[in-house]
């Protein structure tokens, strides 16, 4: 079952981003803004000079590497300052986003699987998957795969499923219809299992089956 929330393909990815936080990763970004606004200065003031916009004297070159190097002064006071620094603090935040647990909703379903008895055994599984993933097309199939996968089994059994046994058989579903929708995160809680008072028989309308009023692989 896909319980793990959030997902470890998300903790790693947090884990990536905090590779940012070393202090040499930190350092090297810190040193190319600050050549990178030193150079975007020095060619402006090139432009500039090149146009006759600017005169070149000691005084507009003095307050041009002033203007280029107090970017460069900035940065390395704040390196000095991680991780209380801006840089660091959005970066630990952007990692933190990651770790979050993703909200979830819970989908109740009742499957009604015949055994070799004839019995209708009633199934009720509460799906979990994220909440932006509500999808009927995904949630036919949810249905669908598990319904055939509970009856599948049921049909070459005499008893009653255990709920090991039924969280076992599902969990493939699960997979599969994880990895087909893209989802992060999808597992089920096996709840009521029991037998119908009555055996199904040919010609009953499944309606006089007295159970639960949920239909097969639908909603409560």
């Amino acid at each position: 079952m896909r319980i793990e929330n959030p997902p470890q393909a998300y903790l790693d990815r947090a884990l990536s981003v905090e590779r940012y936080l070393r202090p040499a990763v930190l350092a090297t970004i810190y040193a190319a803004a600050a050549a990178s606004w030193a150079v975007l200065i020095c060619l402006a003031f090139a432009t500039l000079v090149h146009f006759a916009a600017a005169n070149p004297t000691p005084i507009t070159i003095t307050i041009v590497l002033a203007l280029a190097l107090v970017p460069a002064a900035f940065a390395a006071a704040a390196w000095f300052l991680r991780p209380n620094d801006l840089l660091s603090t959005y970066i630990s935040r952007y990692a933190n986003m990651w770790r979050e647990p993703i909200e979830l909703v819970h989908d109740q379903a009742l499957f009604k699987v015949m055994l070799m008895t004839g019995e209708v055994l009633g199934i009720s599984v509460c799906f979990y998957y994220p909440m932006k993933e509500q999808k009927e097309e995904m949630k036919e199939r949810l249905y669908s795969v598990t319904h055939s996968r509970l009856s599948a089994v049921g049909s070459m059994r005499n008893s009653a499923m255990s709920e090991q046994e039924i969280e076992a058989i599902i969990d493939p579903a699960l997979e599969f219809i994880a990895r087909g929708f893209e989802l992060p995160v999808l597992y089920a809680e096996v709840g009521e299992v029991g037998k119908y008072r009555e055996a199904y028989t040919i010609g009953q309308e499944e309606g006089d089956i007295p159970f639960l009023p949920f239909g097969t692989g639908t909603h409560g």
